[in-house]
């Protein structure tokens, strides 16, 4: 409350963030003015409460085949509500009707990583999540579309061009060649890239 009675000796404060620790001052007044805050009372813990957001930023993919990865942002401190915090991952392939339900420990978890040799290159799933701590489980998020992982990538070469060092034999002896190599491995990485029939998301160099 704004005013309280003078010959009041409590007094409720409401709306406050459950498992948070305040600290309260008071001051009189009168007619002539208000006075000097009192000294700051040791500091107070709400009750703890089961989450009341969900946690933000859920997404994912990309991984070793076989697997989805699933990631979000972990929640602040200020939202988890009580000790034992973590978290609940559900999904599913999309179009099917079970859901997986998977529990993350930690607040500061920020990915799961379900392997299964079922699930095909780029196949999308159906995600939610939700916290939890030792008073209950929190709303669900909104669901949303993760891939499984793409089919395996080739390992790729990689040149390094340093104008007057010495390379070891057989290896580009001039800036020059060097570039000629570059040129030619660039042009083989393209034909071999559009020539290969993949999985997943077009790609290209």
């Amino acid at each position: 409350p704004i005013n309280i009675e003078g010959n009041a000796e409590t007094a409720q404060v409401v709306n406050l963030i459950p498992w948070m620790d305040y600290e309260f001052r008071v001051l009189a007044s009168n007619i002539l003015g208000i006075g000097e805050p009192s000294l700051p009372s040791s500091k107070i813990r709400t009750k703890e409460a089961a989450p009341t957001v969900a946690p933000s930023g859920l997404g994912g993919g990309g991984g070793a085949p076989n697997e989805l990865i699933i990631t979000w942002t972990p929640t602040l401190r200020d939202y988890q509500n009580g000790d034992g915090f973590g978290y609940i991952v559900s999904f599913r392939r999309k179009g099917s009707q079970a859901w997986l339900r998977a529990r993350v420990p930690h607040a500061e978890s920020l990915h799961f990583v379900y392997r299964n040799e079922s699930i095909a290159p780029y196949t999308p799933f159906e995600v939610k999540i939700r916290a939890y701590n030792r008073k209950g489980e929190g709303p669900e998020s909104l669901t949303a579309i993760v891939y499984s992982a793409e089919e395996g990538k080739e390992q790729q070469e990689s040149w390094e061009c340093s104008p007057g060092e010495e390379k070891a034999p057989g290896r580009a002896q001039s800036l020059s060649q060097c570039l000629r190599g570059l040129q030619e491995s660039w042009r083989g990485i393209w034909d071999r890239g559009w020539r290969d029939r993949r999985q997943g998301m077009a790609q290209g160099w």
